[in-house]
């Protein structure tokens, strides 16, 4: 019976009773040479060119095929393929080709993978396709010392550190962040900044600690706050302090853009002794209380509605009068005979013609 050969590296079966005295150096080549070659061997096969070249796999005799290691070489001129035997077989291929074009390394009939210039790619032909048995393969607990990886796909790592890591997308790269806040890392901008906040009141620039421009803000109760500088108007602001001791002169001045807590009707000018008892309704007694006399008729160079403020108190030979106040009333006392102002043009103190004068009292909390 002659012999046979082995599917897969196609090395000599010696049939009963064939080649004796010589199936010695049969077995030799089968385990010898051979195996050697399936196991450690490496054939260098030339694919140069633009057509498909096909690896040698001869029955009991050195081949291509039968080798571990493949290197391919040649000058390429367009892409092709490398053919392999459809037999189970795992290679290590290496491409050492020139030229910009692409070789596949596969079965006639089935499917295979593309070696890139310059690598080294472990393959397993299954007898029908040949594929790449690391795809989607996973390293256990292993030890790598400063790796280059071409875009890797790390998974969820369960530690890592990115000291020195560059170019993370802020947007989609880090998890965990609350709305909007991503945006405002790539574009910190004041809109953006109000926009990834949750509690923030007002809108506008964001302000700083120096020389800020705050548009109509409102400060609610600062527990100090500095107003040297402060111009304009200032209605409803209150005067603390012992206020009702500054003079005529400093109240005309100091109040004279602050809008009175209370106002009264006007009060008929009396030459007889009266009370007037006002009720201000401010709750507690009142910080400043002043007194003006409104001219009702034109006299004395004066016109309707012009006003003279009068000094809390006087007591003089024709005038007397007070004004006083507590937590709930304004007292104004007056015992006036013969009740004298200057002329609006400085030119005599003349007494006034009652009627055409009222008294109007205003007060401040």
């Amino acid at each position: 019976m002659p012999s046979t050969y082995s599917p897969i590296l196609r090395t000599e079966l010696v049939a009963l009773g064939e080649q004796a005295g010589t199936w010695n150096t049969t077995n030799n080549n089968n385990i010898g040479t051979f195996l050697e070659a399936a196991i450690a061997g490496t054939a260098t096969h030339s694919t140069a060119g633009a057509a498909d070249t096909t690896l040698t796999a001869l029955n009991g005799t050195a081949d291509e095929a039968r080798n571990a290691v493949i290197n391919l070489t040649g000058l390429l001129t367009g892409s092709h393929n490398v053919i392999c035997p459809s037999v189970s077989k795992l290679y290590l291929v290496i491409n050492s080709t020139t030229g910009a074009f692409n070789v596949t390394f596969k079965t006639s009939a089935g499917t295979g993978v593309v070696v890139p210039q310059g690598s080294y790619m472990f393959l397993y032909c299954n007898g029908t396709n040949v594929v790449n048995p690391m795809t989607g393969s996973q390293l256990v607990t292993p030890t790598l010392t400063s790796p280059t990886m071409t875009t890797p796909v790390l998974g969820t790592p369960t530690s890592g550190a990115l000291t020195n890591c560059t170019g993370l997308p802020v947007a989609t790269g880090v998890s965990g962040l609350g709305a909007n806040v991503a945006t405002f890392l790539a574009t910190p901008s004041s809109a953006n900044l109000a926009a990834a906040l949750t509690d923030e009141t007002g809108t506008g620039a964001v302000v700083l600690a120096n020389s800020p421009t705050l548009v109509t803000p409102n400060l609610g109760t600062p527990s100090a706050l500095v107003g040297t500088n402060i111009t304009g108007t200032a209605a409803g602001l209150s005067i603390g302090g012992n206020a009702a001791t500054a003079t005529a002169a400093t109240t005309a001045t100091a109040v004279s853009a602050i809008t009175p807590n209370y106002t009264s009707a006007l009060q008929s000018v009396s030459m007889t002794p009266t009370v007037v008892t006002l009720a201000h309704g401010l709750g507690a007694i009142p910080s400043l209380v002043t007194l003006a006399l409104v001219n009702s008729t034109a006299e004395l160079g004066y016109s309707i509605n012009d006003e003279i403020q009068v000094p809390n108190s006087m007591v003089s030979t024709n005038q007397n009068y007070s004004l006083s106040a507590d937590a709930t009333n304004i007292y104004f006392a007056q015992r006036q005979v013969n009740f004298a102002i200057v002329n609006r043009d400085a030119s005599a103190i003349t007494a006034i013609t009652a009627a055409n004068w009222r008294h109007k009292i205003r007060a401040w909390k």
